[in-house]
């Protein structure tokens, strides 16, 4: 799947109030098998 503009997808992920079931936040975990768990 191509992504026409990935910067402003993120951007938009970026301004949701919270987090959804598709959607989680991840802050200063550099962890990657905890991020996706």
């Amino acid at each position: 799947m191509s992504i026409p503009n990935p910067c402003s997808l993120l951007d938009r992920l970026l301004h949701e109030p919270n987090e959804g079931t598709w959607l989680e936040f991840k802050i200063n975990n550099k962890a990657p098998r905890e991020i996706g768990e």
